[in-house]
């Protein structure tokens, strides 16, 4: 797989620019501050975000969202849209993946055949102070533009998501990672016993919940400290305290799942109609085109001399 075309929109000092007609090798040549390193941070910004293999998400290594933006205003949303090969495989596939959710339109399906380009169109917004990045668009075509706006030329649409959607996928997303990190302190206290249960146990059923907070207060949320009060209080045995802890983990672990899959208000537009959840096939695509493995060389100067070295520890490009 490699890169045909890629096209930017407000992407931090590249108010509107593009790569036309890549090849397997590409150089980038221009001044210092042209926008050369921009132009493959956006490319790397969207490979990241496909590398999750979801729709929506938080913003990827940045932790200034707002810088990320053409004169830091972000009232409209930034735009990288990306080109790509078709393999034939993954083109097999993916009508493989349709034909399954939506036969009736074997003839629609059909007709991705005929392609050997696929493009993803990532945008990234602000909503109160959280940056969150989602794909716009999926089509199989060829990436174009009207005006400042990109589009697909002569293309079949995969896969559309308005920003209002896109936020509610990434605040469910943002949800289920609190309740990640609450699994994590919960395994954590179940498995090094950093907790004293045995001096536990010893104290008054009404004093165990004030000992939780002064134990755990900095480890986990209040919020599971709330929880697992009443199941210390009522707890005989170390073995009832581990037992209350792994319960609260598989519970908090159901809860995520849910909001994982909990359904938008919006509608995201899919090849075979409206949906209320992330169609599979598009998260499949997603993830396999965020982890194409391309090469990028950085440039270091030492000592007045330039050397080049190859970046191979995440998805790169030159």
């Amino acid at each position: 797989m490699g890169i045909r075309s890629v096209q930017i929109r407000r992407f931090r000092s590249i108010a509107s620019s593009g790569l036309e007609k890549c090849g397997a090798l590409n150089i980038l040549i221009g001044k210092n501050n042209a926008g050369k390193s921009n132009a493959l941070s956006a490319i790397e910004l969207t490979l990241l975000h496909l590398a999750r293999g979801r729709v929506a998400g938080n913003w990827p290594a940045s932790r200034r969202p707002k810088g990320e933006f053409n004169d830091s205003d972000d009232s409209t949303p930034l735009r990288i849209g990306i080109e790509f090969d078709l393999p034939t495989v993954i083109n097999d596939e993916i009508r493989t993946r349709l034909t399954k959710e939506a036969p009736h339109l074997e003839r629609s399906i059909e007709q991705i055949k005929q392609h050997d380009t696929i493009v993803f169109i990532l945008a990234g917004s602000i909503d109160e102070g959280d940056g969150f990045v989602f794909v716009e668009q999926i089509a199989v075509g060829k990436l174009t533009c009207k005006g400042e706006d990109l589009a697909i030329e002569n293309g079949i649409r995969l896969l559309s998501v308005t920003r209002s959607v896109a936020r509610e996928l990434f605040l469910n997303i943002k949800a289920a990672q609190v309740l990640t990190t609450d699994i994590e302190a919960l395994r954590e206290l179940s498995a090094q016993r950093r907790f004293p249960y045995d001096f536990i146990l010893q104290q008054s059923k009404d004093r165990r919940a004030t000992m939780l907070r002064e134990y755990l207060g900095q480890a986990i949320r209040m919020e599971l400290i709330r929880q697992l009060g009443p199941r210390f209080a009522s707890a005989e045995t170390p073995g009832d305290i581990e037992n209350s802890v792994n319960q609260l983990i598989a519970e908090t672990r159901d809860k995520m799942l849910i909001i994982e899959k909990r359904e938008t208000e919006g509608a995201i537009s899919a090849f075979a109609g409206d949906t209320k959840t992330p169609p599979a096939y598009a998260e499949w695509l997603i993830e396999k085109f965020g982890v194409m493995g391309l090469t990028r060389w950085r440039e270091q100067n030492r000592g007045g001399r330039t050397h080049t070295r190859p970046m191979t520890r995440k998805p790169i490009y030159l």
